[in-house]
């Protein structure tokens, strides 16, 4: 297997060598890659910096053409099997290759979009908003007129990694010449049913080019550590893109260097609780309104705490959040997995058990007090990995050679692939659930 790495170039000076250099230290095990840089007609030096630099091939254009042109002259040279877009900028982390190669190598897919908005959710408005809200809106226009117009549901047609199957875009003429070319690119090959599928890249795109002041923030939720970076001008700890990215990218437990150090012990934490003033004004809202409030509430512990902060019952219980703890999921996996009805009973009596310990202990909780339950409602997407995140750790085990575990994990992919609908939310659940699987 090969891959092509078309890099269109217009007086990028600066950053043309880093780019290279980084797109050469990504480890693809097996998969061999050629790098190709076009310049585009640059007046700024970019081609001395071409000149002297090893392991790629060099394309030239006389005058400036635009990117569009760039990328059909580095398609035209390509040999790989697999041919990817990358701009001659920082902008973009090339550690996502392997999410973004990987449907096409395995021949599930022609087409991958990396798409940085299945992650990163933008802030338009407030304090923490993302730059380049202008940019975004542009985005979101393109991207709502072509799904329209197409029946799609991606979230990103104009970042910049995008792969194709060599021969898919070698039999797929494109006319344009700027940075149009990729929007008629994909729009053709959705005309021809070509299997186009996101996955997600690059969290942290958001900072761009600059550096920003950024405030950290640690967040305790149970047994786990998450991390939030936003541009702030609270703490002044400035760190290049990359940087953050692989600060986003860190494990649990693992050192975090922003060159500020501020530990959080444990005996500082503690349950959250309504203060007094929060009491006293909820106790003036209690004179005057004229609606009940009602809690969610799936376990005891749900229903114990919606208690002690003031429900007056219970408007819903979904049973299939009954399922989501550690020791439980494992067993609805399970179920989902079976191949028979036999198997399928077999786990789903399993789950029986904790369930009616739950409803036990909601309804000694709540004592008379209404309950409304949701009995069949588990959308099964919810159970299951995520189809990107999978494709993303089967690739990875299977370039770095991992055998331990590869077969289960390519299991759960197929099966979570056949399970894969446009709308999970309006697919295998409720009353179409009940039909299929009866038991």
């Amino acid at each position: 297997m090969k891959l092509s790495v078309i890099i269109p170039a217009y007086n990028e000076r600066n950053t043309i060598e880093a780019v290279v250099r980084r797109v050469q230290a990504v480890n693809l095990g097996p998969v061999e890659k050629e790098i190709i840089v076009v310049d585009d007609g640059s007046t700024d030096g970019t081609a001395n910096v071409l000149k002297e630099m090893s392991g790629i091939r060099r394309l030239f254009h006389e005058r400036n053409a635009g990117k569009g042109a760039a990328l059909t002259t580095g398609f035209q040279a390509a040999t790989g099997d697999i041919v990817l877009i990358q701009d001659a900028d920082l902008e973009y982390d090339p550690d996502d290759y392997r999410a973004v190669i990987w449907p096409i190598a395995e021949g599930t897919s022609d087409v991958v979009m990396g798409s940085r908005f299945i992650k990163y959710k933008v802030r338009i408005f407030g304090k923490h908003r993302s730059p380049y809200i202008s940019h975004y809106i542009g985005n979101v226009l393109i991207t709502f007129t072509t799904n329209l117009l197409y029946g799609k549901n991606f979230t990103d047609y104009e970042g910049c990694y995008k792969a194709f199957r060599r021969a898919v875009v070698a039999t797929t003429p494109v006319e344009a010449k700027g940075f149009e070319f990729d929007n008629e690119l994909i729009c053709k090959l959705m005309r021809k049913g070509a299997r186009i599928i996101e996955v997600p890249i690059g969290e942290a795109w958001y900072l761009a080019d600059r550096e920003l002041p950024l405030l950290v923030k640690l967040i305790f939720t149970a047994d786990r550590l998450s991390v939030q970076v936003h541009p702030d001008d609270g703490e002044e700890c400035t760190r290049g893109k990359t940087e953050m990215w692989h600060i986003l990218r860190c494990e649990p437990g693992a050192a975090i260097a922003l060159g500020f150090e501020r530990p959080i012990a444990a005996e500082a934490l503690r349950r959250a609780a309504l203060s007094g003033e929060i009491e006293e004004l909820l106790r003036w809202a209690d004179e005057v309104r004229t609606l009940g409030v009602r809690a969610n509430a799936d376990y005891p512990r749900d229903a114990r705490k919606a208690l002690e902060f003031g429900a007056e019952g219970i408007g819903l219980c979904r049973t299939e959040h009954m399922f989501m703890e550690a020791e439980r999921l494992p067993i609805m996996q399970q179920m989902i997995m079976a191949a028979t009805e036999g198997e399928r009973r077999a786990a789903l009596d399993r789950l029986l058990l904790f369930q009616k310990e739950d409803f036990k202990g909601i309804f000694r909780e709540m004592r008379d007090r209404p309950v409304i339950i949701r009995l069949l409602d588990p959308p099964l997407h919810e159970f299951l990995p995520r189809l990107e995140d999978l494709l993303v750790e089967v690739t990875e085990m299977r370039l770095r050679g991992e055998t331990d575990g590869l077969r289960d994990k390519e299991a759960l992919l197929r099966r979570v692939q056949v399970l894969h609908e446009f709308n999970p939310m309006l697919g295998l659940r409720g009353c179409r659930l009940g039909i299929l699987y009866p038991e």
